[in-house]
């Protein structure tokens, strides 16, 4: 496994690889949901590059940004013992010393996908968080040159505001969304679930409950409104929603999939959650 901290090393590197590269773009403290990323990149890839950033722009004012867990020597360690298991695979891992080495100090620019993905959803309450997400991810993609890029479906505003952004701008990179790994109880794995305690794990669990629930009696003559209000009326629920499972656009009869996505806070805990239906 290789380790690189500045963005120089990292386009040197890149410029002397003839490989095709798989990437997975994280903000650290990894978990199986992340290193089911790594696993399946490095399984379709000859190399694989893993960025670890936690990046500032895309938390809004009064977020979690400076509490946000860092721990690169554990995830570091946990990175080079999956990597033992690809004995003729490469892994890079770039880990940029300072914030500098991404935005450098007369940074200027935002790339901005100006649709109905950044404005419902997590965008209500984050306005800027999705300019965040993309400016880190474009330039990440021109460090990086990545043919594929793998995104959890956790974050499904995320991967499909992602997937519009590479659409758009004619980017030769697949964009492979990969399915929820979970708790045994069913919780979605998340960097923010250690911020629980064990009472608010058990509250946690109704935003998983609510979508299994929605799932189960879902049909074409469902009230979801009314399903709604019955059971998300109570303090914590940001949103529960339901949208074509391809673009996020308003369901209609002929959707062959569509995806309940819910938003539940629990203590200063928030927590998001989706199901395809």
């Amino acid at each position: 496994m290789k380790v690189i901290d500045n963005k120089e090393s990292l386009q040197k590197w890149r410029a002397s690889s003839a490989d095709e590269v798989g990437f997975v773009p994280t903000m650290g403290n990894l978990h199986r949901g992340h290193l089911s990323l790594v696993e399946r990149s490095m399984s379709d890839n000859d190399t694989t590059v893993v960025s670890i950033f936690i990046n500032p722009t895309q938390f809004g004012p009064g977020e979690d940004y400076g509490s946000y867990p860092r721990t690169l020597e554990r995830d570091l360690q946990i990175l080079d013992e999956l990597a033992a298991n690809f004995k003729d695979k490469h892994l890079v891992v770039f880990a940029p010393r300072t914030n500098e080495e991404i935005y450098e100090n007369d940074f200027q620019t935002k790339v901005v996908v100006n649709s109905h993905l950044t404005k419902i959803l997590c965008a209500k309450t984050r306005p800027s968080h999705f300019e965040g997400v993309t400016t880190v991810v474009s330039l990440l993609f021109n460090l990086v040159s990545p043919k594929r890029a793998y995104f959890g479906k956790k974050d499904y505003q995320q991967l499909k505001t992602i997937e519009r952004m590479v659409s758009d701008l004619e980017l030769p990179i697949e964009i492979v969304g990969m399915e929820i790994i979970r708790e045994e109880d069913g919780l979605a794995l998340s960097s923010r679930n250690q911020y629980l305690s064990e009472g608010q794990r058990a509250q946690a669990l109704e935003l998983r409950n609510t979508l299994v629930e929605l799932k189960r009696n879902y049909s074409s003559d469902f009230d979801f409104e009314s399903f709604k209000f019955r059971y998300c009326g109570q303090p914590g629920w940001e949103y529960l929603e339901i949208y074509s499972a391809s673009e996020l656009l308003p369901v209609t009869a002929s959707d062959s999939k569509i995806v309940a996505l819910g938003a539940l806070k629990v203590g200063k805990t928030r927590l998001i959650d989706n199901i395809e239906i």
